[in-house]
């Protein structure tokens, strides 16, 4: 190799360097790695549910929506995500993991531009907490359930009736308002395409706001303090 291709290929690497470096600290927790990250969290307590989701902004206030250093009201504002933009035809809300839930706020990090039409940038590393109630997803496991596990009662199917004149799947319910979560599950308020509302778990949540995420939604229980894949 040339001096001058070497030459070339060093600045090159230094240049990536950076946002290797950048990516790498976007990087979604595997549930094996949840359990430590929420008890590092100020705000913790007895009683807080551990999650692995994804899930993004649906604040409406101009404002942003304020990250706080526990699950509370009066507790201190650490950050602020941004409210909605247009992108990629659509309004886009910033992305972030959940890892955890107690009272009706969600333990959030990496919350993020995703970047479908522009460079993705990291907004808040975290993590912090913020009201269940201002967050959204769509959902790709066609059944609400009455536990959040796989083998718990169904409240209801999430698709459309065999001789309906439109068919249409999970990820065609609005989801009206998020509770909280337990594992790869959340508890919400849903209204079906044809009309039909319940409260339940559903899982497989899936933040991407352009496309679905693939239809095939891994499931993660909550036992004992860790986060399992169901037998």
């Amino acid at each position: 190799m040339s001096v001058f291709n070497r030459r070339t290929l060093a600045l090159a690497l230094l240049l990536l360097t950076p946002a290797i470096a950048e990516a790498k600290q976007w990087r979604l927790l595997e549930p094996a790695e949840i359990p430590a990250a929420a008890a590092q969290a100020t705000g913790f307590r007895t009683g807080v549910n551990l999650c692995w989701l994804n899930a993004y902004s649906d604040d409406s206030d101009p404002k942003g929506t304020n990250i706080r250093a526990a699950p509370s009201r009066n507790a201190p504002v650490i950050g602020t995500i941004p409210q909605k933009r247009a992108e990629a035809g659509t309004e886009i809300g910033p992305e972030f993991q959940v890892i955890g839930s107690t009272d009706g706020w969600l333990l959030i990090r990496q919350a993020i531009w995703r970047g479908y039409e522009r460079d993705e940038k990291l907004l808040f590393k975290g993590p912090g907490w913020i009201a269940a109630g201002l967050v959204s997803f769509s959902v790709e496991d066609p059944l609400l359930r009455a536990e959040p596990h796989m083998n718990a009662r169904t409240i209801m199917e999430l698709t459309s009736a065999q001789d309906a004149e439109s068919s249409w799947g999970p990820d065609s319910v609005i989801i009206k308002r998020a509770h909280r979560c337990s594992g790869s599950f959340v508890e919400v308020d849903l209204e079906t395409p044809d009309g039909r509302k319940a409260r339940g778990w559903a899982n497989g949540a899936c933040a991407n706001q352009v496309t679905t995420c693939g239809g095939n939604p891994s499931a993660v229980e909550e036992r004992a303090g860790k986060l399992v894949s169901p037998k």
